[in-house]
């Protein structure tokens, strides 16, 4: 089982978020009826000294296309969550094809198949670490309640709130030993069940396989946090959502920053406002310096001489502080290059380099019916006698009869 842990804070509370994907595990004791709600329209109130965190979750198999629709979804939602989990997903996306805007993600593939991973996106404002907990390989679909102490013990940090949001196949709603048993281990270290209704159908059957569960340092009240379940039509999960209204804290929280900006005409006419008689009745009054020295140690008088030193000095000054900064010995990384596409991007050292070292010493020829063996043997020979030879030429043998 897996598990990546992360810790953001945007106003100093410390949130502790465990994402878990594994096939078959467990969950926590039931909420009462006012945490099985729908989205629905309307404002929420958010009291004074208080943040508002929203979190979803989705489960996201199948194909990449499924992203324009999760785009259509989320602006449909109206809503910019704070947090942004996505199950299921495949081990062949990569990183720029999932970026958003304004949201920083994480992603954490399987070992088990292709559509083993999870996508994590936080708000590019959220100072956040994140880790990875590893409890094994996960081959079978077992529920093991040893292994479930040891992690919970692992996890515990302290946070003011823990959430575990997980994609297990432990169906909460069911009455079976493995459930309760499941609830009972979650109920002993002080985690509750925030979603309790049906949140996958398929087959003809509606099951909660998608959990989400809290503890919480101090006790929150019950209008603080509410948690809905959203059919967003991406995939036969329904997505899972969480609002929390957080106390601040002040002794923690972060400063806040502020920029100033000077306005020269209002800062002029400021100073045409204010009252200078106390500068003119000061004792230890002095005239401006007429003179200006420059390199040499030459004076200079005439306004005009000095607009042309000043002028003279910061037009070249740019220039001669380049010319001493050294060039660092860098290799940038080349251009990526997409599958479909037949452009052909600038190759450079570093790139053939790291082709190089990750070719396999095998015989099987590339494009060029040469083999990688044939290349690295001949780059061997070339450091070993130190002769580079400006073309190479196929020699094949033509053996007798």
């Amino acid at each position: 089982m897996d598990a990546r842990r992360r810790k953001y804070s945007e106003t100093g509370i410390g949130i502790e978020l465990d994402v878990t994907r594994n096939k078959k595990s467990c969950e926590q004791g039931r909420k009462p009826e006012d945490t099985r709600l729908r989205m629905a329209e309307g404002k929420e109130e958010k009291r004074e000294g208080e943040t508002e965190q929203k979190f979803t979750t989705q489960d996201f198999q199948k194909r990449p296309k499924r992203l324009d629709n999760l785009e259509i979804v989320l602006e449909q939602c109206n809503k910019e969550f704070d947090c942004l989990i996505l199950t299921e997903t495949r081990n062949d996306f990569d990183l720029d094809s999932i970026q958003r805007r304004g949201y920083y993600v994480i992603l954490n593939f399987g070992d088990t198949n292709h559509c083993d991973g999870t996508a994590v996106y936080l708000k590019s404002n959220f100072k956040f670490q994140d880790d990875i907990v590893k409890m094994g390989p996960c081959k079978a679909a077992t529920y093991e309640r040893g292994r479930l102490h040891v992690y919970l013990n692992e996890c515990k940090k302290n946070c003011d709130v823990h959430l575990i949001v997980e994609d297990i196949f432990i169906n909460i709603l069911d009455d079976q030993m493995i459930t309760f048993d499941y609830l009972n281990v979650m109920s002993e270290f002080d985690f509750i069940s925030l979603i309790n209704m049906p949140n996958r159908t398929q087959d003809m059957s509606s099951t909660c396989l998608d959990h989400i569960f809290m503890n919480v340092k101090k006790q929150l009240s019950e209008d603080s946090y509410a948690s809905y379940v959203s059919d967003t039509f991406l995939s036969h999960h329904i997505a899972t959502i969480l609002n929390m209204n957080l106390p601040m804290h002040n002794e923690t929280a972060d400063k806040n920053e502020f920029t100033e900006s000077i306005t020269f005409k209002r800062l002029k006419y400021d100073l045409q406002e204010k009252s200078w008689n106390f500068l003119y009745g000061s004792d230890n009054n002095q005239e401006g310096e007429s003179t200006i020295c420059c390199e040499g140690d030459t004076i200079l008088e005439d306004p005009a001489e000095v607009d042309d030193a000043f002028d003279g000095f910061f037009s070249d000054v740019g220039s001669k502080i380049a010319e001493k900064i050294e060039k660092p010995q860098s290799h940038p990384q080349a251009g990526k290059t997409y599958r479909g596409s037949i452009f052909l991007a600038p190759t450079n050292n570093a790139e053939i380099h790291q082709t190089l070292q990750g070719s396999k010493n095998n015989k099987s020829p590339g494009l060029g019916n040469i083999t990688a063996e044939t290349i690295k043997k001949i780059i061997n020979l070339i450091m070993e006698k130190g002769i580079c030879s400006v073309e190479f030429e196929s020699v094949v043998p033509v053996y007798k009869k």
